[in-house]
């Protein structure tokens, strides 16, 4: 990643920083998952990011490595890569109030906004929406 926080960020880069979070705070190394199940990227991170159930691919096989993330997919990385590390955690939702825009968030995304909501990383818009 460049030096300017304020760029939109791939989902590559986003799954770099995710094992790099993930190693820095276990004092972990992680490794990559073989075979390899994507035929769009080679990247050593990505394929790590995977083996621990931080990202998944945009299919069986692509990963998108040069696409924007989007919020949904932030988020769920970010839950995954917490739940990676401390997986003893307590992790539930029960209680956390639905976003406005609920019927919007995918369902694969729902355990993940609410969660990062709960914790605080993440908020809503003006009007409480999350997309």
């Amino acid at each position: 990643m460049g030096a300017d926080m304020t760029k939109p960020i791939t989902r590559e880069e986003f799954a770099e920083l995710s094992v790099l979070l993930y190693e820095k705070v276990t004092g972990k190394n992680s490794e990559s998952v073989t075979p390899n199940p994507f035929t769009d990227t080679t990247n050593t991170q990505i394929l790590k990011a995977y083996k621990l159930g931080i990202t998944s691919g945009t299919s069986a096989t692509t990963f998108e490595p040069k696409t924007l993330i989007n919020r949904e997919q932030c988020a769920a990385m970010l839950f995954r890569a917490i739940k990676a590390i401390k997986t003893d955690g307590d992790y539930s939702i029960e209680g956390v109030k639905d976003f406005p825009d609920q019927k919007n968030i995918s369902s694969w995304a729902v355990e993940s906004t609410k969660y990062m909501s709960k914790i605080g990383i993440i908020k809503g818009d003006e009007k409480g929406n999350f997309i």
